[in-house]
């Protein structure tokens, strides 16, 4: 119950070494952007498509930038494929009047050096 009413930027998840058999197999990240619109949705959502080298607490560390972002997920597929991870997320940015929206090219950008920072910065 502590851990939950705190502030969710002390929460660390748990840290692991990456196998040695597996750094050898490091995959170069893709990431990229494509527009979603459903006839019965309220708005229409970017889709953020993720591929890069699994380790463990990556999905934490994708949630976290995406939370530092101030974007909202509105589904997740998420596989996993031995080393490979391959992540797709519908994602909205909140207007300033509360409404959902797409990213736009700038806000694009920002998730992608983010992510980017976050995968590479972590090279174990």
């Amino acid at each position: 119950e502590a851990a939950l009413s705190g502030s969710l930027e002390r929460i660390k998840p748990a840290r692991r070494a990456q196998p040695r058999h597996l750094r050898h197999f490091r995959i170069a990240p893709q990431i990229e952007f494509a527009a979603y619109s459903k006839p019965d949705a309220l708005s229409p959502r970017s889709v953020l498509s993720l591929v890069c080298t699994d380790r463990p607490g990556l999905l934490a560390d994708v949630a976290q930038t995406l939370r530092k972002q101030r974007l909202r997920v509105h589904d997740a597929r998420i596989a996993t494929f031995g080393e490979r991870a391959e992540d797709v997320f519908q994602i909205t940015s909140v207007n300033s009047d509360g409404h959902d929206s797409p990213l736009d090219q700038t806000q694009q950008q920002a998730l992608r050096d983010a992510l980017l920072a976050c995968l590479e910065g972590d090279s174990r």
